[in-house]
């Protein structure tokens, strides 16, 4: 990759309605990352184009590409786009964080430094207990110092942003039937188990990058509602019963 762009590097991100207000923000930090992508990808219900048309300015909308979509909520960020370019390198990222500077650099070095594996500012460590299953999520080792090495049992979570290389993830990640019985409410969950499923594993950067949320953002956050609600447990034994114990070598 080249130190200031590559074009074979797509960021890719999602919004709804209640979020594009500050939608500007999120964006023009994007536009000026050190390491420029390919490409910035918008996707948006289709239904929606042309609320968003009128809360980001056109010069913003202009630097990037725009895109209707089929309405699948957080998997937005990254399925359309693997339909529609699978040779692409892509990063994905929240439309409620304002990413410092440096945050594309720092995922592309590690990539490099890992090949092949899926890369992610924040990663947690899934803890197991006597039989080898996964213990709750919320007693998961969060944001763990030891996932800078790759392992099965590291796990990606999106508001750091993660890299996902042409190729990492397996070619049923676009089954969209499968995921809406499966793991609707939890994209991480279901790419987790399609890196795995490739003979991947995830890594984190180990950079301690904050990200602060836009103010307000955070009242309609699905991550909440399935931490607190244990969907996210739900949603894991789902997946686990269809592609098994991917978190054992």
């Amino acid at each position: 990759m080249q130190n200031d762009k590559s074009d074979n590097l797509y960021v890719s991100l999602t919004s709804f309605p209640p979020r594009f207000e500050t939608l500007a923000e999120v964006l023009s930090a994007l536009l000026q990352q050190s390491l420029k992508p390919g490409k910035i990808c918008l996707w948006i219900y289709h239904n929606d184009l042309k609320k968003l048309q009128h809360a980001v300015p056109k010069s913003i909308l202009k630097r990037i590409k725009v895109y209707g979509c089929e309405e699948l909520y957080s998997y937005k960020k990254i399925l359309p786009l693997l339909k529609r370019n699978p040779s692409v390198d892509v990063v994905t990222a929240d439309d409620d964080v304002i990413y410092p500077r440096d945050w594309l650099q720092s995922l592309v070095e590690k990539s490099n430094e890992c090949p092949g594996h899926v890369v992610a500012h924040r990663v947690h460590k899934i803890t197991l207990d006597k039989s080898q299953n996964p213990n709750p999520y919320k007693s998961w080792q969060w944001c763990d110092e030891s996932a800078v090495q790759p392992s099965p049992l590291n796990f990606q979570t999106e508001v750091g942003g993660v890299l996902y290389p042409c190729g990492s993830l397996n070619k049923r990640v676009l089954e969209v039937e499968m995921l809406q019985k499966l793991c609707p409410g939890n994209d991480d969950i279901w790419l987790y188990f399609m890196t795995r499923l490739n003979n991947n594993y995830v890594v984190a950067t180990g950079e301690k990058f904050q990200y602060p949320h836009i103010p307000e953002s955070q009242n309609q956050a699905l991550w909440k509602t399935n931490v607190e609600r244990n969907r996210n447990d739900r949603y894991f034994r789902n997946m686990a019963s269809v592609f098994g114990s991917v978190w054992i070598e």
